[in-house]
């Protein structure tokens, strides 16, 4: 889950807004998200934020929302 940084009461307000639809919201830090690939092999760029995951140049602004983007494979067999 995103774990917005700008704003202190942001996080407050957009777990109020899913609830009132019926959505159980959570956030995490980047440590917990990166616990979510652990015994996994990460793809390049690694655990990033969303905008730092591209392919194309020109590469995008950098920025701190801390929504964090990472894709990951399952080791072969015998490589661990």
């Amino acid at each position: 889950m995103p774990r917005p940084t700008s704003t202190p009461t942001w996080p407050a307000r957009f777990t109020e807004e899913y609830a009132r639809a019926g959505i159980r919201l959570g956030f995490r830090t980047r440590d917990e998200v990166a616990r979510l690939f652990d015994g996994l092999d990460l793809v390049a760029p690694g655990l990033v934020t969303a905008p730092e995951w591209f392919r194309a140049e020109p590469a995008p602004a950098a920025e701190d929302s801390g929504i964090y983007a990472g894709v990951a494979r399952v080791p072969a067999a015998g490589s661990a």
